[in-house]
């Protein structure tokens, strides 16, 4: 009789970046067969062909540690972290842990087939845009104030896109209106909005908002 295996993932939205960085620290750990890996900043940008700086490794791998895999099957729940520890060694060298289930699954001593379901859960869980976890981060903070305003520098700062989208009508179409259709679309409690402050005519604010969804409301800007 075939057992169904359900997963959940508990946390913080998980974005491209960290499931690209956990998908490889996976292969990795199943390549040396043993339950932890060592890497560095180096090797991750080189291995996904990106540029990250320490602290955007450093996020996502707090991100991934934040989060938490509920396993179901038959009359069984489990609950436990997708990673068990990270080691920072001198430099940029680091050192992953695996929790045994997972390990366990991707060497093949689980046929549950634990850790290709849990790919496919982080997969779906992943936010598709690459800005929309920035805004994740900002628009947590209206849990505890009515309103938002941040100046175009700083969201610019934030997203790291100084030197991108420089006309503002591109940066709205292309980071903001994107990143809050993604969030409205997820999120199944509130709706986030906003509106541009202008100075002289030109827009130089944002000021976001939410607003409780009303039911199947999925609206955005």
């Amino acid at each position: 009789m075939e057992i169904v295996v359900k997963y959940e993932i508990a946390g913080p939205p998980i974005s491209n970046l960290d499931f690209s960085i956990y998908n490889f620290l996976l292969k990795k750990i199943e390549k040396r067969k043993e339950n932890y890996a060592p890497f560095s900043l180096k090797e991750i940008n080189r291995k996904l062909n990106i540029k990250i700086t320490r602290d955007d490794l450093e996020k996502s791998l707090d991100s991934l540690h934040r989060n938490v895999v509920i396993q179901r099957f038959e009359h069984i729940y489990r609950s436990y972290g997708l990673i068990s520890c990270i080691e920072k060694e001198s430099g940029d060298f680091y050192r992953f842990f695996l929790i045994s289930y997972i390990f366990k699954s991707l060497i093949g001593e689980d046929d549950r087939g634990l850790s290709m379901g849990l790919v496919e859960v982080l997969r779906k869980k992943s936010f598709s845009f690459i800005y929309t976890a920035n805004f994740y981060d900002i628009l947590g903070e209206l849990s505890e104030k009515d309103e938002l305003i941040y100046s175009l520098e700083e969201l610019r700062k934030i997203t790291k896109t100084e030197r991108k989208y420089r006309e503002y009508k591109e940066f709205k179409r292309s980071v903001l209106e994107k990143s809050l259709k993604e969030l409205n679309e997820l999120n199944e409690k509130y709706i986030y909005l906003f509106q541009e402050e202008r100075l002289d005519r030109k827009v130089n604010k944002i000021r976001f908002t939410r607003e409780e969804k009303k039911n199947g409301e999925n609206l955005h800007n």
